[in-house]
């Protein structure tokens, strides 16, 4: 049966593929030296035990924990994944400089994609602010805030400030498909990222006909990238589970659509560590996607891990020690 892999069978076929990775050291984590370090493109850190605590997550959820750099590379480094993006989630603007921070000691954060209130009084300044350190590489936007300010000359204003800067939006939340598509439209020049699948539902055999012809409508703009992120909390809450299926094939469907769609060059990979907890742990995530990318070659497996990435993102193929 499907859902009867063990959880040894997923971890032996994500280690299988990354044994010259997992070897690296916390402290060599994005070096120079290194071996090429996979990326894991979607990532949440916070610390509740601040003075000022967090607004999210919740009190009352096993969310709520101090969950740093180190934390997750405990769990994402056995299986060969080293440096990471990580997504702000809170809506205070102050927490974008607190992900710096951080990010300026932690090596194997090599991204941050900040939350800024696009559209409303000051955001340009904020964006000018923040673009000036090279690890601030984009902003969080849900899909539903881009469709209603396409029309929107304050909106406008500041997203054509992230593209001036070389940020990028990444889009969650709402019509996705459809504001990715008109804003790779309107601004051609904009990479423009897709977080979670685009919205994909897993449940049942085969993906839903429009989010599949809305995928490939959004695909045919080439500055439009898909994080293949959400598949398992996607699998087991659409199916009212408490954990998620572990066998890869349940996945496969929604995988070769978005690889019909976007080809080698424009899917990455992400985590929602360790909102992925819920559903499943980290080696069991990696273990899903890595044996669907591997049928498609070294050099795609290499571009899904690391390449697509550093390109929708623009970061360097160096190490960057600063914020």
């Amino acid at each position: 049966m499907r859902d009867e892999w063990s959880r040894r069978d997923v971890l032996r076929a994500a280690v299988g593929a990354t044994a010259a990775c997992a070897g690296v050291s916390q402290l060599a984590c994005g070096s120079p030296a290194a071996a090429p370090a996979a990326i894991d493109t979607h990532t949440h850190f916070y610390d509740p035990t601040r003075p000022e605590g967090v607004p999210w997550p919740a009190k009352d959820t096993p969310l709520y924990r101090r969950v740093l750099p180190l934390d997750w590379l405990a769990q994402a480094e056995p299986v060969g994944i080293t440096q990471t993006v990580v997504v702000e989630a809170s809506a205070w603007v102050e927490d974008n400089q607190w992900l710096l921070d951080v990010a300026r000691d932690a090596p194997c954060l090599i991204g941050v994609v900040g939350r800024l209130p696009i559209g409303e009084e000051g955001c340009t300044q904020l964006i000018d602010r923040f673009a000036t350190q090279p690890k601030f590489r984009g902003v969080r936007v849900s899909g539903t805030a881009v469709a209603e300010g396409l029309e929107s000359t304050a909106f406008m204003r500041d997203i054509e400030r992230l593209a001036f800067h070389n940020l990028v939006p990444d889009i969650n939340n709402g019509p996705v498909l459809e504001a990715a598509d008109r804003l790779a439209a309107r601004l051609p020049e904009m990479r423009v990222i897709l977080e979670h699948m685009a919205g994909a539902r897993i449940i049942g055999d085969t993906p839903d006909p429009a989010w599949a012809d809305g995928l490939a409508r959004a695909a045919e703009r080439p500055n439009v990238w898909l994080k293949v992120s959400n598949l398992v909390e996607s699998a087991a809450h659409a199916a009212g589970l408490k954990r998620a299926p572990t066998d890869p094939d349940v996945y496969r469907p929604w995988l070769d659509v978005v690889w019909k769609a976007f080809g080698p060059d424009r899917l990455i990979y992400g985590s929602n560590w360790p909102v992925c907890e819920r559903a499943a742990d980290y080696a069991t995530v990696v273990g899903i996607v890595r044996p669907w990318m591997t049928t498609h070659g070294q050099a795609a497996e290499a571009s899904f891990f690391q390449g697509a990435a550093r390109v929708a993102y623009g970061l360097p193929t160096h190490s960057m020690k600063g914020p």
